[in-house]
């Protein structure tokens, strides 16, 4: 008995300090950043205290900090095969091979041709295979539809995998 009653009263002790707990939900929003100075040279040696966030004009603290080139991109490539890349797109093709090779290993790319109208030859792919593949297939020809592969290409970059596009 003596030890129900114990318990009795240790649990009343108990519930107000439950029944104080405040909970709280906080969501942490990551920032991605390019910093450039006004020639447009990236800058590369930033601390956190050289930033500002703010958010709807109030200062927010910096929780988490870290700066990586590192990171994968998604990112897509956009390439005029009208009529009038006729002689010139040997040059583009190569040079879009030598990008694709240069990047992050794990970097997801996809592979846009436009010329009377846009035309996904590679979906988002992390294969530099099947990106070579898609671009030595490009044909050349036709009109040029470069804002409506604009506006399809920046649609496309939304649904990339990483966070960085």
């Amino acid at each position: 008995m003596r030890w129900s009653i114990l318990s009795l009263f240790l649990s009343l002790l108990v519930l107000p300090v439950l029944a104080a707990q405040l909970k709280v939900d906080v969501a942490l929003v990551n920032v991605v950043a390019t910093v450039t100075d006004e020639t447009g040279h990236y800058i590369s040696d930033l601390t956190e205290n050289d930033l500002i966030v703010l958010e709807d004009g109030k200062e927010q603290k910096i929780s988490h900090f870290s700066q990586s080139n590192e990171l994968p991109v998604s990112m897509g490539l956009l390439l005029d095969s009208s009529g009038s890349m006729e002689r010139k797109i040997g040059t583009a093709t190569t040079a879009v091979e030598r990008f694709i090779r240069s990047i992050h290993k794990d970097d997801d790319i996809f592979l846009m041709t436009f010329a009377n109208r846009p035309d996904l030859r590679q979906d988002f792919t992390d294969d530099r295979e099947r990106l070579g593949r898609a671009l030595r297939r490009v044909v050349v020809g036709g009109g040029t539809a470069l804002y409506d592969a604009m506006d399809e290409g920046l649609q496309k970059i939304k649904r990339g995998k990483h966070e960085k596009k």
